[in-house]
């Protein structure tokens, strides 16, 4: 599995933006009819993305394994294996708009924290909707990672490496 914190600051700037591995967390539970919406606890699974094994383990208490969102990107399909059945995931930024809360759900499922508040990815926090210190450190590291002009300006050469990298 990849590291769960890395953090960095830009000159000049006092904030951090830390890249978090976030787990998107799939839930099986009864058919409809049964207990539906009671997951099914201790259920042995497997995680596989691009043909190698990413995970493992077994159901929480609500019937949920957590699937690495980094992987869903990256090497889609991820494949998890439970109950002798191969399920295969992809996923999207829910947001996929041209104005900041679309900018900041990419940014945040490519791994790059927005919002003000130090929340992990995937908590029930909302995002800010602000372009605040936190957002701009965002874009600055993104900017810097796809090697684009480092000037924090969401402009069409950022929205565009947004796009590509996000899938949509």
């Amino acid at each position: 599995m990849l590291p769960a914190l890395l953090t960095r600051t830009i000159g000049g700037l006092n904030t951090l933006n830390t890249l978090v591995v976030p787990t998107f967390p799939l839930r099986f539970q009864f058919a409809p009819g049964g207990q539906t919406g009671v997951g099914i606890s201790g259920a042995p699974f497997t995680i596989f993305a691009a043909g190698q094994q990413i995970g493992a383990g077994i159901t929480n208490d609500k019937g949920e394994a957590p699937v690495p969102i980094a992987h869903l990107f990256f090497a889609p399909p991820v494949t998890v294996h439970i109950f002798d059945t191969d399920y295969n995931l992809t996923i999207g930024p829910s947001d996929v708009s041209e104005t900041l809360p679309g900018w900041q759900k990419r940014l945040e499922m490519l791994g790059y924290m927005t919002g003000y508040e130090l929340t992990p990815i995937g908590s029930d926090r909302a995002d800010d909707n602000d372009l605040g210190p936190r957002t701009l450190q965002a874009v600055l590291n993104f900017q810097t990672d796809q090697s684009l002009s480092v000037d924090s300006d969401i402009g069409a050469n950022t929205t565009a490496a947004l796009k590509r990298e996000a899938g949509v």
